[in-house]
């Protein structure tokens, strides 16, 4: 391995870890839950390097790491539809199996040694992406491999209707980046990816799908990795790439618009497969740490079963978080009508005048990293609303305090919270002044005001 050189940055402690969401605030009843989605595991193709033994322990120790409480993994259907279901499951020996009411096995239950505990679905990515499925469709493997990769594109809605009452599973459309809207519109599919790692720093991808160029912030980022001087953060290198291209919210605004209301999450599509150098932290450059904590997806559950965190995601109660900027802690978004709430994903009846939005300025959790305890980020926050023609304008915003928002109008509600990173400023180096700049830090999925 090569090993890429640097020291410690100015002495300042780096967390490489994400809290337990346990410290995280109860809202009217919900916890908070983190959740990985589109992430690949061995069985994928063309994720962990040839001979590498150690993929699926990386892949295990990450999501410990990073306290993730449920993972949907999503692996490419060429290994995928061939493997028995239960083998889907990443599990161990001292794994607990999950099953369904009639015994069968539809997920597994991981203990990390701090004694947190992560349940595991399975699922695949093709031109759908199913997650949470509970079995593989029937058939042989070749038969699965044959409806798993969308040979016949005529198929797809028949097959998104398998997938969701055959399989029990949750249909997204991966990389709606590269998909057209008039095809989104004809699949009858439960949610799309708002916002894709993979596609963010792939320099083609990045150029024809997503407008931007095809890769300026490459030196930047090989700067990160190499770290000449001995001040870059490697778990930083994200900072010179993360942007959300403005592809993503149009063709979501349109879709609700059109009568979809699809909920949006964010697709880490962690594979460890692209850089086996070592950081100068000891891990690889590519590590599924790394990746896992870039980007998350946070949700409001009343319990902590695969049931509870699959209906969360099929209402859309929760948020994307660009977790490699610190840990949000006090989020809250809703609406209320006297003494009557909607949570993020519901569906309210508007009295003009009368119905508030509410969105809470969330702080930055004491354990993520910053150079010191007075060091605090600069935080936007915007409500948006998205009118029946999918046309989408800011009604309210605010820095640094929380809005409360009369509303007049009937729409589509959603909050986008910015954050200048000046707390993670020592930890730049000679790219400090990216910590000066905006950078998205949360997106919420909508409150539907009729």
């Amino acid at each position: 391995m090569v090993l890429i050189s640097a020291l410690g940055c100015d002495g300042n402690h780096w967390n490489k870890t994400l809290p337990s969401t346990q410290d995280l605030a109860l809202i009217r009843g919900y916890s908070e839950v983190r959740t990985s989605i589109h992430l690949h595991s061995p069985l994928s193709y063309d994720a962990c390097d040839a001979g590498n033994s150690h993929c699926l322990s990386d892949l295990r120790s990450a999501l410990c790491s990073n306290h993730i409480d449920f993972v949907f993994l999503t692996d490419h259907p060429s290994h995928m539809a061939e493997t028995s279901f239960s083998e889907l499951l990443l599990s161990i020996p001292g794994d607990e199996a999950l099953v369904d009411t009639n015994g069968s096995i539809i997920g597994n239950k991981m203990t990390c040694s701090d004694y947190h505990q992560i349940q595991i679905m399975a699922g695949y990515e093709d031109q759908l992406m199913p997650i949470g499925m509970t079995n593989h469709l029937a058939g042989s493997s070749s038969d699965r491999l044959s409806l798993y990769t969308q040979q016949d594109k005529s198929q797809d809605p028949s097959l998104v209707s398998n997938l969701q009452n055959l399989a029990n599973a949750i249909v997204i459309i991966p990389h709606t980046e590269s998909r057209d809207l008039s095809y989104l519109k004809t699949l009858g599919v439960n949610g799309i990816e708002i916002y894709n790692l993979h596609a963010n720093i792939n320099p083609n991808m990045r150029s024809n799908f997503l407008g931007f160029d095809y890769f300026s912030g490459l030196i930047d980022l090989t700067v990160y990795w190499v770290n000449p001087y001995g001040k870059q953060q490697p778990d930083l290198a994200f900072m010179s790439f993360l942007k959300v291209s403005p592809i993503y919210a149009q063709k979501w605004d349109a879709l609700i618009a059109s009568g979809s209301p699809v909920f949006g999450v964010a697709g880490n599509d962690s594979h460890q497969n692209f850089f086996p150098g070592m950081a100068n932290d000891g891990d690889r450059v590519d590590s599924h740490r790394r990746l896992t904590r870039w980007v998350t997806n946070h949700f409001l559950v009343k319990s902590s079963t695969l049931v509870e965190i699959k209906s969360a995601i099929l209402a859309g109660r929760g948020w994307i978080v660009f977790e490699g900027l610190g840990t949000p802690i006090g989020m809250d978004f809703h609406s209320q009508t006297h003494s009557t709430f909607a949570e993020i994903g519901a569906t309210m009846t508007l009295i003009a005048g009368i119905t508030t939005i509410h969105v809470e300025v969330p702080q930055l959790h004491s354990q993520s990293p910053r150079a010191n305890a007075l060091q605090e980020p600069i935080i936007t926050l915007r409500l948006k609303k998205v009118d029946s023609n999918g046309i989408e304008t800011t009604v309210a915003s605010s820095l640094g305090n929380s809005i409360d928002f009369t509303v007049q109008d009937v729409g589509a509600y959603r909050a986008e919270i910015g954050m200048i990173p000046i707390h993670l400023k020592s930890f730049m180096g000679y790219k400090n002044s990216q910590a000066t700049e905006e950078i998205p830090w949360i997106i919420t999925n909508h409150i539907y005001l009729k």
